[in-house]
């Protein structure tokens, strides 16, 4: 007779396998470090890690930028952020852009989203995450963030919370694309970097986990086979 004990370990086994994949922590899905960056006046910065399953386009300027003024090294450089209002900044293409697209073989759950940036003193001292969704139009994220240095390697800007975000979650086969607005420039001179603190200077972190899994099928068969020996268990069953 096959003990009780057995066929709770068959039980325990199966609902690890079940959960597995389920209890994650998460990690940086993809990332940009400009150190070593030859050009900073480059028309695009391509990103240097990514999860496998994403595909992800170069950071570009919008059309509002300009390269004018002296770029300091190992950052990705921009000139033009001289609008006051955020909804100039929109409307006049002053940001920086990426885009993102995740196949049909993932999940993804974004956890967080994250910048260095690093100014001039008549810089861009303001800005504001906007993302959209497929072909949709660009909804604004968060809320404003304020830089206050303007020497030195530059600072972090407060990270996003993405998770509390509905429909940043469960992302399969579909695309995004992310927009930092800048704004606040006193002249046209004025200057605005990504960069040039240790790591990744703009990340963008998550979960991601095969998709769909277990298919269907397979789900069922396990569900009968938890009933069938949840059945032998009651009747201790003989083998």
């Amino acid at each position: 007779m096959i003990s009780k004990n057995y066929f709770r370990v068959i039980l325990a086994g199966l609902a690890a396998w079940l959960l597995a994949g389920s209890i994650a922590q998460a990690t940086v899905l993809l990332g940009w470090d400009t150190q070593g960056v030859l050009d900073p006046k480059a028309a695009s910065f391509a990103v240097d890690f990514v999860e496998e399953g994403i595909v992800v386009s170069s950071l570009v300027r919008g059309p509002g930028l300009g390269t004018t003024g002296t770029a300091a090294a190992n950052t990705f450089f921009a000139s033009g952020f001289n609008v006051s209002e955020l909804s100039e900044a929109m409307l006049g293409g002053h940001w920086w852009e990426f885009g993102l697209t995740v196949d049909n073989t993932l999940s993804l759950d974004l956890s967080a989203l994250g910048v260095n940036i690093r100014r001039s003193g008549n810089g861009p001292d303001s800005w504001q995450w906007g993302v959209s969704v497929g072909e949709g139009a660009f909804e604004l994220i968060g809320l404003p963030m304020n830089s206050v240095t303007s020497a030195g390697n530059g600072e972090a800007l407060a990270t996003l919370d993405l998770s509390q975000i509905s429909f940043l979650q469960e992302l399969t086969d579909t695309s995004l694309t992310f927009r930092l607005y800048g704004w606040g420039g006193t002249t046209a001179a004025g200057t605005g970097s990504i960069g040039r603190l240790d790591g990744y200077d703009l990340w963008v972190s998550g979960i991601a986990t095969p998709a769909p899994i277990p298919e269907p099928s397979t789900m069922v068969a396990l569900m009968g086979l938890a009933v069938l020996v949840l059945t032998c268990v009651r009747k201790r069953c003989r083998v």
